[in-house]
Formats: structure tokens, C-alpha cells, sequence
């Protein structure tokens, strides 16, 4: 394990700090799937529709998975964040929010394009979902860098744990994935750890 990696992991968790790993797990499988899909929807040929059926159940399943990971900040992070430290938190939480807005928009967006695509298997389609999903991207990534850089290193000193959080909010969006992608689920969030 290299110093950099060390240094950082302990940036993350400690003694009297929660342990906010996982938050940095999911984001970079987020980052990673989304970045990927672009790419993989243009790699369908028009009329592919088993081939366009496969990916758009792919990027479906892990845009509905980043719903419910924003859904369960918005419900149960902001608020209590904001009750330990409303000073520090307030303006920061008004720009996650924002940039929830903004992503939440574009995820609609993403789920009837994606729709409009089944429908049609066209390149035209594709394309257009294509570049919205590399918008998507852009929108994620600004947001996810904010959070992880100005929003966790408060959280994990104002929360006693993760768990008091989420209330099992975090497995409910397990429960959303199909029986058949659950090794694909695990896989999506073993990649994400360090390096």
C-alpha cells in the first residue's frame, strides 16, 4: 500500500470519525459506469435490439441505483448534517442540493431517452442518449468532487455512524437490483474501492 493511499484512507476514517469509506466507493462506481456508457451506447449498431436491450438494461439499473443514492442524502444526510454544524453546512447543503437539481433533471431525462431508444434501436436515438449521458457525467462529476472534497470531511466528523444515517436506507437500493444482477451489483461496488 502505497503512503498516498494510507494517507488518504485515513482521511476517510479514524478514531472519533465515521467511517464514510463507502460514500467514496459508490461515487466511484458511479463515476466509473457512467463514464463507460456513452461509449457502450454507441457500440450498438442499429437494430441490435437484443445487443440495445442489454445495455439500456445496464445503464437503467445503475442510473436508478444513483437515484436512490441521491434520494437517501436529500431525505436523511442534509438534515441531520445541518442540526450538528448549521453554520459551516448551510451554504454547502444548498449547493448539494442544487447540484441534485440539476442531476435529478438530467437522470429523467436519461430514463426517456433510454425508453425512446428501446423503442426505436436507431443510431439517431442512441447518439442523443449518448451525449445526454455524457452530460449526465460532467453534472455527477463536478457534484461528487464538491461532496467529497467539502461535504465529507465535515461529515465524518459530525455523524456517530453511517448506519444512524441511512437506517437501512442504502440496502433498499440493493433490493432494487433484479436477481439476476446481483453479481454484477457486487462487482459494481467492489471496483470502486482504492486501487
Amino acid at each position: 500500500m502505497s503512503e498516498q493511499t494510507t494517507s488518504a484512507e485515513s482521511a476517510l476514517y479514524g478514531p472519533g470519525l465515521t467511517d464514510v469509506r463507502m460514500m467514496i466507493v459508490a461515487h466511484t462506481s458511479f463515476r466509473r459506469e457512467l463514464g463507460l456508457s456513452p461509449r457502450a451506447v454507441r457500440s450498438v449498431p442499429a437494430g441490435h435490439s437484443r445487443r440495445v436491450a442489454e445495455i439500456a438494461d445496464h445503464v437503467d439499473l445503475f442510473l436508478s441505483l444513483l437515484h436512490h443514492h441521491h434520494t437517501i442524502e436529500d431525505d436523511l444526510l442534509w438534515e441531520k448534517l445541518l442540526d450538528r454544524v448549521p453554520g459551516e453546512l448551510a451554504p454547502l447543503v444548498h449547493t448539494m442540493e442544487s447540484q441534485h437539481e440539476a442531476v435529478a433533471e438530467l437522470l429523467e431525462q436519461a430514463t426517456h431517452a433510454i425508453s425512446q431508444w428501446r423503442h426505436t434501436n436507431t443510431i439517431k436515438d442512441a447518439e442523443s442518449l449518448a451525449d445526454l449521458l455524457s452530460r449526465l457525467a460532467s453534472a455527477l462529476n463536478e457534484h461528487l468532487d464538491a461532496e467529497e472534497s467539502l461535504l465529507l470531511p465535515i461529515g465524518k466528523a459530525s455523524l456517530w455512524y453511517i448506519g444512524e444515517v441511512t437506517s437501512g436506507g442504502w440496502l433498499d437500493g440493493a433490493y432494487q437490483v433484479p436477481q439476476g444482477r446481483c453479481r454484477w451489483f457486487q462487482g459494481f461496488l467492489s471496483r470502486g474501492g482504492p486501487n
